[in-house]
């Protein structure tokens, strides 16, 4: 077992064991199964002969990574982080070098939800080249069996975590209520497939057009009762993430504000028609 695992298990930072060819668990509901037993460690190590390792980022290690790109023929995040004035220059922090010449620069967990992103910001900019590894999320750790990925020199775990950038955190308006947090997040509430599916709608919906939302309301509502319905996600908590998006679905039409509990109301019809045709039932 490499010594950044143990390193990272050292520290009470969950791990799970991921095959470092396809970069895909190993394990079911690795989010929720990881963990940062060592005798736990090493019975995967014995089942899995091998393997790699991820590490849950977000609340369970207290770690956000900002994963920057480096694509040829495209915008580099770097070069994103530039043309949206973000600056071009991190603290320093411990950063792993990728084998495509990109970085992962790991931040410390401010205290509240980090949504994982993929090419977008929190405040919804399209951002090439950048993803952000935060609540819900893993990042691949360096070591013999991922070729490539290493630590920059000077730059490995014995270094301070540095605070997390302030653009890499959602705006209060979006961040979950306590009560909505703990629907969310609270494991056991659903699969780790359902809760990606389930975070991919609620994306879809808050990122509709003017002349989109209603129809992105219709959609997003069947799709999670669906969800539901194949019990990929516990029904209390998506009622409960109904309900937060609903209160938190910006207007953008000023002729034609949301009425209180129309857009809720939306979400509600279409689940329960979702929840009458379920998907097939993933294991």
């Amino acid at each position: 077992m490499d010594d950044t695992v143990l390193q990272v298990a050292a520290r009470g930072w969950p791990v799970f064991p991921t095959d470092p060819a396809r970069k895909r668990p190993l394990i079911k509901d690795q989010l929720h199964a990881a963990s940062a037993d060592v005798l736990q460690l090493a019975q995967w190590e014995r089942e899995f002969p091998r393997c790699a390792w991820s590490l849950v980022t977000g609340a369970p290690s207290t770690v956000v990574v900002l994963d920057l790109d480096e694509r040829p023929g495209a915008l580099s995040g770097r070069e994103t982080m530039g043309e949206l004035g973000l600056g071009l220059f991190l603290p320093p922090t411990p950063t792993v070098r990728t084998p495509r010449g990109g970085t992962h620069h790991w931040f410390r967990w401010p205290g509240v939800f980090v949504k994982s992103l993929s090419s977008r910001l929190p405040d919804g900019r399209a951002a090439p080249g950048i993803d952000i590894k935060g609540d819900r999320g893993s990042a691949l750790l360096p070591g013999e069996r991922t070729p490539g990925r290493a630590w920059e020199a000077g730059l490995g775990l014995e270094v301070e975590l540095a605070g997390c950038p302030a653009w890499m955190i959602p705006p209060p308006a979006a961040q979950p209520s306590q009560r909505d947090r703990a629907a969310v997040g609270e494991p056991g509430w659903g699969s780790a497939y359902g809760i990606k599916a389930i975070e991919d709608e609620v994306d879809r919906v808050m990122a509709a057009k003017l002349g989109q939302q209603h129809e992105a309301l219709l959609q997003g509502g069947f799709r999670i009762g669906q969800l539901v319905g194949a019990r990929d996600v516990e029904a209390a908590g998506a009622l409960r993430l109904l309900d937060w998006l609903g209160r938190n679905l910006p207007t953008l039409d000023a002729t034609r504000p949301w009425r209180e509990g129309e857009a809720r109301r939306t979400l509600e019809e279409a689940y329960l028609a979702g929840m009458r045709k379920p998907r097939g039932k993933r294991a």
